[in-house]
């Protein structure tokens, strides 16, 4: 669900053949009414092949926190 995704980190989703384009339009229909924050949409990385998403999540990883630094009571 969105809330496996209140980390600060980003969640991927590999939309191949377009498998989840239902539930983009969902979510981005929920953040423009408000039920979901625009910056946990905006977190998700979302592409179409795995040589796509590789670099994406390259780079969510090269900017996220430790998970000793996110994890802290």
């Amino acid at each position: 669900g969105v809330q496996t995704c209140a980390l600060p980190i980003s969640c991927a989703l590999l939309n191949i053949e377009g498998y989840y384009d239902s539930l983009l339009a969902f979510l981005r229909h929920a953040a423009d009414q408000g039920l979901l924050q625009r910056r946990q949409l905006e977190r998700l990385l979302v592409a179409d092949t795995v040589l796509d998403l590789l670099p994406q999540l390259d780079a969510a990883m090269q900017s996220a926190e430790p998970a000793a630094t996110v994890l802290k009571p």
